[in-house]
């Protein structure tokens, strides 16, 4: 990049040179992990490769209306040509660098997306079975489990005097409800699978 590009591409940072510095530094970071994160082959040199475009297109006359996401959707183009390139070869796993490998394995990624659609089927079903419910069953059985602190069993005991039972016979009808509930729930999974 010339010099007259780079105090172009400074100016429509912030006309104040000084806090133009500040934004361009952060602008050139975030590039930098934007090429590591994403496998680029020498992020600061792709990053130099996609301020010069930037600023040869801003020397042409171009007029850009938000610098910053013009230069990220350029670095973007930048990297697509890395992944072209040539010199990127390939390369055994184990003489990648740290940012170049996977962080999960294939295998293990595929397993946790499966256990995650699971257990999104799961709350589907649970929100279908608690709607079957009662108004006034699903009521109690939410009161009922109150997420865990102190109050929770003044909550239990106050909500058994409010229907008027034993806290014993509360915890027998919540008993009946939950096995209400897990029959819906291995019907509804049932015809997930």
């Amino acid at each position: 990049m010339t010099q007259e590009a780079f105090n172009q591409f400074l100016r429509r940072l912030n006309s104040d040179r000084e806090c133009a510095g500040v934004e361009y530094e952060t602008l050139r970071l975030t590039l930098i992990a934007f090429f590591e994160q994403h496998g680029g082959l020498s992020p600061a040199d792709l990053t130099d490769e996609t301020f010069n475009r930037v600023g040869r297109i801003l020397s042409e006359g171009k007029k850009i209306e938000h610098l910053n996401s013009y230069t990220l959707a350029v670095a973007r183009n930048v990297l697509r040509e890395n992944y072209r390139s040539p010199q990127r070869g390939e390369t055994a796993i184990g003489e990648l660098l740290p940012n170049q490998t996977p962080s999960l394995n294939p295998d293990e990624l595929q397993k946790e997306q499966e256990r995650s659609h699971q257990e999104e089927s799961r709350l589907e079903c649970l929100k279908k079975c608690l709607q079957e419910l009662s108004s006034d069953d699903n009521k109690l059985i939410r009161l009922y489990h109150v997420p865990e602190d102190i109050r929770r069993k003044e909550q239990r005991k106050k909500l058994a005097e409010e229907l008027g039972i034993s806290l014993n016979a509360l915890r027998i009808r919540i008993h009946h409800l939950k096995v209400t509930l897990k029959v819906c729930l291995n019907k509804c999974l049932g015809k997930l699978v």
